[in-house]
């Protein structure tokens, strides 16, 4: 019996028969969408597709429960499994399983999308009443959406309304990227960074107190995916090229590795009892806060982590590789002002000789190259939100 998610990837990986389920059901949503009006005071959510309630859409929607300008809007979050989430609120809110006809028929009358990622279901059905926006899910130094090699097709062409960004980098990358133009580009800062900025909230201890760490220095080792390298099913996987067992008998007990898989990678469990599998913990935020030192690659992590300005070390191992399968929009190696490691022999060594000060400096001259907005991302977003929606009901 094939399930959901194996036809989905059957979808997703054959272009005619995606471009088949394009344009055989896009007309059939848009023409619904023509006797479903979209409501005045209707939102709707998705979050990576539905799998997770986060990312930066989750703070606008608790940032929209509390603004008094919309106290009268309904809430639609879309799940692939709605009794998995609990939300804080259940008389403005309602939960409905995406892919199902109750999902299409509250997007069809929604005023407002909210995802960072896509709504449509690789379709086209938006009503014109509909304000879309996009928050995205991370800074990218990789090439997305459009600017990748045969990118530009109808599932990335869609038509946004606004996009957010993180800083002045970002935002000049988004216009080729979303095909928009810059007007519909607002600099806001990420919503889901706010939270690393609450003292009152303890992050770090949370954490700790969760995978039992006590005084261990935290090495966080959280790469992007690579998608030229995939399962016999057609899904990414976890390169594991840092060896847990080596890195332990390396560093010792006073380091702990934990280790975050990227969102696109499903299958990233691992044995090894030398390091801490947290690719399942449900906010990033929170482990970016319990870190001492993030190890990544090209992901954009290393633009949030950076706002904490705490050592980041760059482990690009595969360097020219990801240059010629994926690409990047900037020069790497002059990019990043952080240091950067071939070997795991390079790296552990990086991790034994970190200059707190020179880390923190170069924190700074990143955020500020990079014109990055560090607090107050999620009242910034709702603002520009009710801009738009003001501007179009006039």
């Amino acid at each position: 019996m094939i399930t959901k998610r194996k036809l989905i990837d059957i979808v997703k990986n054959s272009k005619l028969i995606y471009l088949t389920y394009y344009y055989l059901i896009s007309p059939i949503l848009s023409i619904a969408g023509l006797f479903i009006k979209a409501q005045k005071m209707e939102c709707l959510f998705v979050c990576y597709g539905g799998r997770k309630y986060g990312d930066n859409v989750r703070p606008i929607y608790l940032q929209m429960l509390m603004d008094t300008r919309f106290r009268n809007w309904k809430f639609i979050w879309a799940f692939r499994d709605p009794n998995e989430f609990e939300l804080p609120d259940k008389i403005r809110t309602k939960k409905v399983k995406i892919d199902y006809l109750e999902f299409f028929y509250y997007a069809l009358r929604a005023k407002c999308w909210i995802t960072n990622v896509s709504v449509q279901r690789g379709l086209s059905f938006k009503n014109r009443g509909t304000l879309y926006v996009n928050t995205w899910h991370g800074v990218p130094l990789k090439r997305i959406r459009c600017c990748v090699k045969d990118g530009f097709n109808v599932r990335t062409a869609e038509k946004f309304d606004l996009i957010f960004s993180e800083g002045t980098y970002d935002s000049k990358i988004s216009v080729p990227a979303f095909q928009v133009k810059e007007k519909q580009i607002k600099i806001t800062g990420y919503p889901r960074n706010d939270i690393m900025f609450d003292e009152s909230l303890d992050l770090n201890k949370k954490v700790r107190r969760k995978y039992g760490l006590h005084d261990e220095r935290i090495v966080l080792y959280a790469p992007t995916f690579r998608d030229y390298i995939k399962n016999d099913s057609g899904g990414f996987t976890f390169q594991k090229k840092l060896s847990p067992e080596k890195f332990q008998n390396t560093l010792g007990d006073q380091y702990k590795l934990l280790v975050r898989a990227h969102g696109a990678i499903e299958d990233h469990s691992t044995s090894d009892s030398s390091c801490v599998d947290v690719s399942d913990y449900p906010d990033v935020e929170d482990l970016l806060v319990a870190a001492d030192i993030l190890v990544s690659d090209y992901s954009g992590i290393i633009f949030d982590f950076s706002l904490l300005e705490k050592p980041i070390i760059c482990f690009i191992y595969d360097l020219e590789t990801y240059k010629k399968e994926r690409g990047f929009f900037v020069d790497i190696e002059h990019f990043l002002p952080f240091k950067k490691c071939n070997t795991e022999e390079e790296l552990y060594d990086a991790i034994k000789n970190i200059d707190i000060e020179e880390s923190r400096n170069q924190a700074r001259l990143f955020q500020k190259q990079c014109g990055l907005v560090k607090k107050g991302a999620a009242k910034n977003a709702v603002n520009e939100i009710y801009l738009a929606l003001a501007s179009q009901f006039k």
